[in-house]
C-alpha cells in the first residue's frame, strides 16, 4: 500500500510538470516574475555601482594627473631656484670679468677653480643635474662639470675637451635673454659632438644670461637636468593598474610605458598620443583646456584617461607638456564582477529553493482540479454535484460548485436552443416561401407596368394623332377659344405620356444593371455636355472637381447626377444666373456628394415631401416637370446603400446631400 501510494504521488508529479497545466503555468508565471524582479536588481545594483566605480575612477585618475602635474611643477621650481642661485655666484661674476680684461691671468685662473669648486660641489648635493657650464658671449664653453667620468663619476671637462655651442639653440636664446630671466629648452635626449649620448637619457636645459657688475652680458649658464630620476619616481609612486605617459605639445611620447614609443622625434620618427588617442588631438590643440577626462578602446582595451597640461614658461606654447594617466576599464569594474557573481550565486540557490516549494503548494492546488476533471471527462453531461469536490477548501470547492450550477444551466440552455432551432426552421421554411411570392409579385409586377405603360400609351397616342388630324382639317373653321382648347388637349395628352415613361423609368430603375467602377468626375463632365444647351442659355456655370471612382450602376447615377444639376439650372430667378457646384469628401464605409445651387430653395418643411413621386411644389406654368426626378434620385441613392437630404445653402438655394457606400477609389 505505502509503495501504491507513493507511486501515485510519483505520477502526480509527472503530471504536474508535463503539458501545458495550471500549475506549470503558475510556476512558469512565479518563476519569470522572480528571475525578473532579481534580474532588475542586479541590474540596478551593477549600474548604480559601476557608476560610483566609474566616478571614482575618475576622480583618481584626475588625483594622479594632479600629483604629477605638482611633482613636475616642483622639480621645475628647483632646477629655476639652482640656476638662479649660479647666476648671482660670486665666482661666475670674478671669472667672466677677469677674462674681459685679460682670459689668461692668475685672477681668471684663481676665479675658474673656484667656479669649478662651486659646480662640483653642486652636482654633489643634486643628482639630477648631470651637466653645469659657463658659456661666453661668443658661444665658447668656458667651464664645465658632468657627470660623464669613468663610471659615471663628475669630472671637470679639460680645456681641450671644450666646445663651441655657438650654433645651438638654447645658447643663442640665452644670450638673447634679459638680465635674471631664465630659459627652458624642449625635454630631449642629450647629445655630446652633434650625436645622441649612449645610453640616452632625456634632458632639460636651464639657461639664463650672466651680467657683470657694470651691467654688459657676458655669456651664459647652462644645467642639464635629467628626467629619468623624475620619470622613476613617476612609475615608483603609481598603483600597479596605472598607466603614465608625458608627452609635448605636438603629442610626441616622452614617457610612455612601453620605452620603444618614447623619443622617436630625436630620430626622425613619430609616435603620438593621437595615434592611440585620436579624440586627445583637440586637446592638445586647444590652449584654454586644462583638464580633459574620456574613456574609449584602444587596441583590443577598453580604458578610461585623464589628461592635465603641464607648463613652464607659460608664454610659450612649444614648451607645453601633457601628463596621460589611463587605467584599464576591466580593472575599474573589478568590483561590480566580484559582487555580480555572488548576487548570481544567491539568485541561482534562491530559484531553487523557491522551484521546490513552489512545486509543493501548485502540486495541492491542482489536486482536486485534476480529480474534477478526470470525473468530468469519464461522465461527461452525466457529471452529478456529488461526484465534484463541492466541498472542497477555499477557491477550488467554489470552482467545483459554480462547475455544478454552470452543468445544470448548460442543460437548460441546451433544450432551449434545440427549441430555437426548430422554431427558426420553421420560420426559414415560410420566409423563403415568402420570397418566392415576393419574386413573383415583382415579376408580375414589372409586366403589369409595362403593359399598362403601353396601354396607356396607345390611347394618348390616339387621341394626339386625331386631335392632330382634326385641327389640320378645320383649322380655319375655329375660333381662338377652339385652339386653345385644342392644345390644352395636346399638352395633357403630352404630359400624361412624360408621365407615364417616368414612372416606368422609375419602376425599372437599377434593374439587371452590372456593378461596376464609376468615374463620377467623368460622369458629371459627360452629363454637362448633354446639358450644354441649356448651360449656354441660361450663362450658367457648373463647378466640380476631386470627384471619386466608386462602384456602382454607371446608368443610374448618371440620371442622379442629371436630375440635380438639372433642377439647380430649372428652378432658379430669372434675374439670377444658376451657378451649381458640386464636392464629395470620403465618410464612413463610402462617400458623401454635396449639389449646392443658387436657386429659389426649398422650404424646410417641405425637405421629406419633395422625394416623394409625383409631389410638385411650384406650378407647371413656373417650372415645368413631371414630379418624379427627385423620387428617382431616392431610389438611386437607396440602391447604392446611402441616404439622400436637403440642407440649407449658406448663400441662399439649395443643397442636396447624398452618401453612396462602397469601396473609397480615391480622387481623380
Amino acid at each position: 500500500m505505502p509503495a501504491f501510494r507513493g507511486s501515485m504521488k510519483k505520477q502526480r508529479f509527472l503530471n504536474l510538470v508535463k503539458g501545458s497545466s495550471i500549475a506549470r503555468r503558475v510556476l512558469l508565471v512565479l518563476l519569470a516574475a522572480v528571475v525578473l524582479s532579481n534580474a532588475v536588481v542586479i541590474f540596478s545594483t551593477i549600474s548604480t555601482l559601476e557608476q560610483q566605480l566609474l566616478e571614482q575612477r575618475q576622480q583618481q585618475l584626475r588625483a594622479e594627473a594632479e600629483r604629477l602635474s605638482l611633482q613636475f611643477d616642483a622639480y621645475i621650481g628647483e632646477l629655476l631656484r639652482d640656476v638662479a642661485f649660479l647666476r648671482h655666484a660670486p665666482a661666475v661674476i670674478g671669472l667672466m670679468e677677469s677674462r674681459a680684461v685679460d682670459a689668461k691671468s692668475a685672477a681668471s685662473a684663481h676665479w675658474r677653480d673656484h667656479l669649478q669648486q662651486a659646480f662640483l660641489q653642486m652636482l654633489a648635493a643634486k643628482p639630477m643635474s648631470v651637466q653645469i657650464r659657463l658659456i661666453d658671449a661668443n658661444g665658447q664653453e668656458v667651464v664645465r662639470v658632468d657627470r660623464y667620468g669613468s663610471g659615471g663619476q663628475v669630472r671637470v671637462v679639460e680645456d681641450a675637451d671644450l666646445q663651441n655651442k655657438a650654433h645651438r639653440d638654447y645658447v643663442q636664446a640665452g644670450l638673447a635673454l634679459p638680465e635674471d630671466v631664465v630659459w627652458l629648452s624642449d625635454i630631449g635626449l642629450n647629445r655630446e659632438n652633434r650625436q645622441i649620448m649612449q645610453p640616452p637619457h632625456a634632458v632639460i636645459r636651464a639657461v639664463t644670461p650672466v651680467y657683470d657688475s657694470q651691467g654688459q652680458r657676458r655669456g651664459v649658464i647652462v644645467v642639464n637636468h635629467r628626467l629619468e630620476e623624475m620619470f622613476s619616481r613617476i612609475g615608483e609612486a603609481a598603483q600597479d593598474e596605472l598607466a603614465h605617459s608625458i608627452v609635448r605639445s605636438g603629442g610626441d611620447y616622452i614617457l610612455h610605458p612601453d620605452r620603444s614609443k618614447t623619443f622617436r622625434f630625436e630620430y626622425g620618427e613619430r609616435s603620438t598620443l593621437v595615434d592611440d588617442l585620436p579624440e586627445a588631438d583637440q586637446f592638445l590643440a586647444d590652449p584654454n583646456r586644462q583638464v580633459w577626462q574620456t574613456q574609449t578602446t584602444v587596441g583590443d582595451q577598453r580604458r578610461l584617461f585623464a589628461l592635465k597640461k603641464l607648463g613652464y614658461q607659460l608664454g610659450s606654447k612649444r614648451q607645453q607638456l601633457a601628463v596621460v594617466v589611463s587605467l584599464p576599464y576591466r580593472d575599474a569594474m573589478v568590483v561590480s564582477r566580484e559582487l555580480l557573481k555572488k548576487q548570481s550565486v544567491f539568485v541561482v540557490t534562491t530559484l531553487l529553493v523557491f522551484l521546490v516549494l513552489a512545486t509543493i503548494l501548485a502540486q495541492k492546488i491542482v489536486a482536486p482540479l485534476q480529480h474534477m476533471r478526470a470525473v468530468i471527462q469519464q461522465k461527461g453531461r452525466a457529471t452529478r454535484a456529488e461526484d465534484l469536490p463541492v466541498d472542497a477548501y477555499a477557491e477550488v470547492g467554489a470552482l467545483a460548485r459554480e462547475f455544478s450550477a454552470l452543468l445544470d444551466e448548460l442543460t437548460a440552455q441546451q433544450r432551449a436552443l434545440e427549441n430555437e432551432i426548430v422554431q427558426r426552421r420553421t420560420v426559414q421554411t415560410e420566409l423563403e416561401q415568402n420570397l418566392g411570392r415576393v419574386a413573383r409579385a415583382n415579376k408580375e409586377l414589372e409586366q403589369f407596368a409595362y403593359i399598362a405603360s403601353h396601354d396607356l400609351q396607345e390611347p394618348l397616342r390616339t387621341i394626339k394623332s386625331f386631335v392632330g388630324l382634326f385641327e389640320q382639317k378645320n383649322a380655319e373653321n375655329f375660333d381662338e377659344q377652339s385652339q386653345q382648347f385644342l392644345a390644352f388637349i395636346n399638352q395633357s395628352a403630352s404630359r400624361m405620356e412624360l408621365l407615364i415613361n417616368g414612372l416606368l423609368e422609375y419602376s425599372r430603375l437599377g434593374q439587371d444593371a452590372p456593378w461596376e467602377p464609376v468615374n463620377c468626375h467623368s460622369l458629371v463632365a459627360d452629363v454637362c455636355d448633354d446639358l450644354a444647351v441649356q448651360i449656354r442659355e441660361r450663362g450658367a456655370s457648373v463647378r466640380f472637381r476631386g470627384l471619386p471612382t466608386i462602384v456602382g450602376h454607371a446608368a443610374s447615377l448618371r440620371m442622379l447626377f442629371q436630375n440635380l444639376i438639372g433642377n439647380g439650372l430649372k428652378y432658379v430667378k430669372d434675374d439670377v444666373v444658376p451657378c451649381v457646384e458640386i464636392s464629395a469628401q470620403a465618410c464612413e464605409n463610402g462617400w458623401q456628394f454635396c449639389v449646392k445651387d443658387n436657386g429659389i430653395g426649398i422650404d424646410e418643411a417641405h425637405r421629406e415631401r419633395v422625394f416623394l413621386i409625383f409631389q410638385r411644389l411650384h406650378g407647371r406654368e413656373d417650372y415645368p416637370g413631371t414630379g418624379i426626378g427627385l423620387a428617382q434620385c431616392k431610389k438611386i441613392v437607396e440602391q447604392h446603400g446611402g441616404n439622400i437630404w436637403i440642407d440649407s445653402a449658406r448663400d441662399g438655394g439649395s443643397c442636396f446631400c447624398f452618401t453612396l457606400l462602397g469601396e473609397q477609389h480615391g480622387k481623380t
